[in-house]
This record gives structure tokens, C-alpha cells and sequence, in this order.
């Protein structure tokens, strides 16, 4: 990996990783080249060199934030002040997002070299008062890109990242909790903001969608899909 990166001059190296799914006992690969590919119709076999600008449209919600999918600089990071946000939850976000934000050279390398577990009962996909932490780690994240003087070029995209972030951590709030995560989400976003978080993350259903939809949902470390028909919701497990 250290001599990928000083061969393409990269401050970054970005790889694949394999996904263990206990719930199943299940190896799953997940390659980001593909998944680059399916949705902004980019070859990164071709062009393995990327910025943030290369997906400017969606660089805080679709590229990889999972700290432990790359490999950085040392004195990169140390030059730019990146750093983890003082958070229990989702406190790589702002590291990763961070650093692939200010690298000039992102090296992608199409090779599964680490395996991530999906654990049942695990913090990252537990329901529990961390996730109140997403406040401050949106709020972290809206600071780093004002300090570089990227929010004019990235306010679009970090409103919908706040959007996202603030719905994923809504399904990892405790139930007993929901309301007091509603009332700081009522103080955090805008009317507009609140009223696309509640929909989405409640799951509510226009009149077409109450008729027939398919919708994925992820509990617990387990991922499926919400078929509704006529009104009726059945959870199936999506292997």
C-alpha cells in the first residue's frame, strides 16, 4: 500500500474490502469501483485517479466514508489538521470526509484488502442515545468546509448529506427516544428539512406508494426490503 501511494503520488489510497454479515454467515464483497461506475457511469479501472470534484454531486453521501478504507499520508493529515470529531458515533465521518476533501490525488487500487464485520448489537448499528452525536458531527463537518473555503461549491451537497445523515441516525435512535430526537431535529433543520427527514425516515407512504412500493430498510446490521401492497407492509430479509 505504501508504495502504491508514492508510485501515483497519491495522498490517499483507496481500496475494496469484503464484508462479513454475521446475521448470515455470509461473505459479501464490496467493490467501489463498481459501485462508482453504476452511478455516475465512471470507470475507475480506467482512471483510477479521483477528487472530490471528479463525484462533485454527491461526494459526502455516495463516496466511501469508512475510515478503514484507505490509506493516508502521514504528513498529509498532520499538515491539514484532519482529525476525528468528539463524538461516540459516526465520529470518522469528519476524518475521512476531511481528507478526501483536501487531497489533490486519490488513488484508487481494485483490491478487497480488509474485511468489515456487520455485527448484530454493535454500536455502529445499534438503537441508542449516540445517536444524538450526529448534531455535532454535521455541525463539525459544515465548519471544516467553510474553514477551506469550499462551502460556496459544496452547500448544495452538504444540505443533502445533512438530510441523509440526520435520517440514518433517526433509525438508530431508541425508540423511547424518538421524540426528543424529533424536537432537536425541529431546532437543527429547517421546516422544509424537517418535513423530508420525518417522511423519509418514518417511511410514510404517498397514495402510489400505499397502492404498491419496494423500499430498502437497514435494523440492527440487517438489511431488508419493505414491500407494501394495498396499505399492507411485509418486511422481507434481504440476503
Amino acid at each position: 500500500m505504501y508504495d502504491y501511494a508514492k508510485q501515483n503520488d497519491a495522498e490517499v489510497v483507496h481500496f475494496d474490502n469484503f464484508e462479513y454479515i454475521e446475521y448470515f454467515n455470509k461473505i459479501k464483497k464490496v467493490n467501489f469501483g463498481k459501485r462508482i461506475k453504476k452511478h455516475y457511469n465512471y470507470n475507475l479501472l480506467k482512471s483510477p485517479y479521483y477528487s472530490w470534484r471528479t463525484f462533485k454531486n454527491g461526494c459526502l453521501r455516495y463516496l466511501d466514508w469508512h475510515v478503514w478504507a484507505f490509506v493516508y499520508n502521514t504528513k498529509f493529515i498532520k499538515e491539514n489538521g484532519i482529525e476525528f470529531s468528539q463524538s461516540r458515533y459516526g465520529e470518522d465521518q469528519l476524518f475521512t470526509n476531511s481528507a478526501i476533501l483536501l487531497a489533490k490525488r486519490i488513488y484508487y487500487l481494485n483490491d478487497y484488502l480488509y474485511y468489515y464485520r456487520l455485527r448484530k448489537g454493535s454500536l455502529a448499528h445499534s438503537k441508542s442515545y449516540y445517536s444524538f452525536d450526529v448534531f455535532n458531527n454535521v455541525n463539525c463537518m459544515k465548519e471544516f468546509i467553510i474553514k477551506h473555503n469550499l462551502w460556496d461549491e459544496l452547500k448544495t451537497e452538504f444540505n443533502k448529506y445533512k438530510i441523509s445523515t440526520v435520517i440514518k441516525s433517526y433509525n438508530l435512535t431508541d425508540p423511547s427516544l424518538i421524540k426528543e430526537y424529533e424536537k432537536r431535529c425541529a431546532e437543527f433543520l429547517t421546516p422544509d428539512e424537517l418535513k423530508e427527514v420525518l417522511k423519509r425516515a418514518t417511511r410514510k407512504r404517498n397514495f402510489l406508494e400505499n397502492l404498491f412500493s419496494i423500499k430498502n430498510y437497514k435494523e440492527d446490521a440487517v438489511k431488508y426490503k419493505i414491500v407494501t401492497v394495498f396499505g399492507i407492509e411485509f418486511k422481507l430479509l434481504k440476503k
